[in-house]
């Protein structure tokens, strides 16, 4: 059976069986509560338990409207990391149109500085009045990722905002993907429990 996957403009077909193993993913290091991205509703709590299932659900929708290859991907994850895994690629995405909605980057480099902030605010326990900053800041309580992707993430597009000219070579394009692309998948790696020993 095929698959018909948009990438960008474009219209790909593949076998199921290929994009299964593109997507697979196990936690290879212990298996986080599969309850941990829910809150129990005890008494008050039931609207922080309605808030942080209306943030998940919109980290879930920008991934599929933005960012669809990597909405099919998380599907194939266990249940209970597919909150983690649309939090950090809606962070991405959140990343990505700051920068390309906009023609002006002074404006863009204001939503960057944002999303700085915003991961500090999170690390601190004071997360923005945000839908993906709010479901980031579980996916911190629960699985601890490093700080450092986040920045790196912000870091590497802000960067890219002050080059007039494409990428001179082919180290600068890798460098570009290590810090967008490769910084993202740290974190999701991290929110299955895999980390690295440096």
């Amino acid at each position: 059976m095929w698959l018909s996957m948009a990438t960008g403009s474009r219209i790909v077909q593949m076998p199921r069986s290929i994009v299964r193993v593109l997507c697979a993913s196990r936690p290879l290091v212990g298996k986080p509560d599969s309850h941990a991205y829910t809150t129990e509703a005890k008494g008050d709590n039931t609207g922080e338990l309605k808030d942080l299932r209306e943030a998940f659900g919109y980290c879930a929708a920008q991934v599929r409207r933005y960012d669809y290859e990597g909405y099919l991907c998380t599907l194939q994850l266990p249940t209970h990391l597919r909150p983690a895994a649309f939090a950090i690629r809606a962070f991405n995405v959140e990343t990505v149109q700051a920068v390309e909605s906009t023609n002006e980057a002074s404006i863009a480099k204001m939503r960057l500085l944002f999303w700085r902030d915003a991961v500090k605010g999170i690390y601190q326990g004071k997360p923005p009045q945000q839908p993906v900053a709010q479901a980031l800041s579980k996916v911190v309580e629960v699985a601890r990722p490093t700080k450092r992707w986040f920045d790196r993430i912000v870091d590497t597009r802000s960067e890219d905002l002050d080059r007039t000219a494409p990428p001179p070579n082919l180290a600068a394009v890798e460098a570009y993907a290590e810090g967008t692309s490769s910084a993202m998948l740290y974190l999701l790696l991290e929110a299955t429990g895999v980390r690295s020993r440096e």
